[in-house]
């Protein structure tokens, strides 16, 4: 394992580094000697896991000062050796304590399943680090939109537009409506069939749908407390 020209290694690239002014060499932030020094490493990651991106080489390759730094930081698993950002077992443990610790992970882990599948679970939002193979798997989004509504957003264009699999998100996870795809939130139809169903869907449909006298009376009918969020309605 050799460090590029900035310092970094395996694509990890470092920020700049001032010359030191007694020798030719780059300089830590922190003293050079204290880097490779494990307590004074893992104290620092402890409290500021970006800190791992000023340790030695040996030292993010450590399992245990790299989890110290995930477990503060879910990205700075990015600052770790490549043999760890491609250990399995090691960035699923990762990814149970912080789902977003996925964007650190290598390409091969990120197009993992099984991985990817504890990220979302754990983050949502975390199905933006996964492989475009695994954000048009059906189970994959699933997972993460029943974690996070939001996480429809980060969904293959495909499944977003899918309208009976975005159905079946809105009826897991009421919340992914608000962040399903303009086409699909403008159809009249689609919503208000959603809404009939659960009258609580009001709350994320489109401002032209909140004062249509036909949605209002859909929604109310399905769960009168649908009202609050038909402000034209309500005096």
């Amino acid at each position: 394992m050799y460090a590029n020209k900035t310092g970094g290694y395996g694509g990890v690239t470092e920020p700049a580094r001032p010359k030191s002014k007694s020798t030719n060499s780059y300089s830590y932030h922190i003293n050079d000697r204290n880097t490779n020094k494990k307590d004074i490493v893992t104290a620092a990651v402890t409290q500021n896991g970006l800190a791992l991106r000023y340790a030695s080489l040996t030292l993010r390759d450590d399992d245990e000062v790299v989890k110290a730094a995930v477990t503060q930081d879910g990205s700075a698993l990015k600052y770790a050796s490549p043999r760890l950002q491609n250990y399995k077992e090691f960035v699923k443990g990762l990814v149970q304590i912080d789902g977003l610790a996925l964007q650190g992970a290598s390409f091969e882990l990120q197009n993992n399943d099984e991985v990817v599948k504890a990220a979302v679970t754990q983050n949502g939002s975390a199905l933006q680090y996964a492989s475009e193979d695994l954000k048009n798997d059906k189970d994959v989004v699933t997972d993460a939109v029943t974690q996070l509504g939001s996480a429809l957003m980060y969904a293959s264009t495909s499944l977003q537009n899918d309208r009976k699999f975005v159905k079946g998100l809105v009826e897991i996870n009421r919340s992914a409506l608000h962040y399903a795809p303009k086409n699909l939130r403008n159809d009249r139809k689609f919503v208000l069939g959603l809404v009939t169903n659960n009258g609580n869907l009001l709350q994320y449909v489109l401002d032209k749908f909140k004062t249509d006298r036909g949605f209002v009376t859909a929604a109310v009918t399905q769960n009168g407390l649908a009202l609050y969020h038909a402000d034209k309605f309500k005096n």
